[in-house]
């Protein structure tokens, strides 16, 4: 969490280009210990940041897990981030990272993503598109 805290902080300095606006996708449900301890420490650093404006949303993946549901995650989101130009994407574990990633250029072009709590993270399975924009600490 250290790690992140880091990041986070360092990225905030570094990112005056963009909107003031900062997405969180956690992988599962809000009231999971994991998921409320990732949203704690990063809503601790957006306390010292009132600039930036912190949006969550949660995948549910841990209840509902089908290519359907994904499919339909995908409609939801081009509904409510068609106009929508974030300044980082912050994601909490796999399915986050990994819808994150896949629809990166359709969701969120040309967007930082922060990740944690990602497993078996290999930077060599990201494309060139991807590399200069993904960053984060791994699981």
């Amino acid at each position: 969490m250290k790690y992140l805290k880091i990041m986070i902080i360092l990225f905030f300095y570094s990112s005056f280009l963009y909107s003031d606006e900062i997405l969180l996708i956690h992988s599962y449900n809000k009231g999971l210990k994991w998921s409320d301890g990732i949203s704690r420490g990063i809503e601790d650093i957006m306390l010292k940041h009132p600039q930036y404006e912190l949006t969550t949303e949660y995948m549910d993946s841990k209840k509902i897990e089908s290519e359907n549901y994904f499919d339909e995650l995908l409609d939801l989101y081009r509904k409510k981030f068609r106009n929508r130009q974030y300044n980082a994407i912050i994601v909490a574990d796999n399915y986050a990272y990994d819808f994150v990633l896949k629809y990166h250029h359709e969701l969120f072009p040309n967007t930082p993503v922060i990740f944690c709590g990602v497993e078996n993270f290999n930077p060599k399975e990201l494309d060139t598109y991807l590399k200069k924009y993904v960053t984060g600490v791994i699981e």
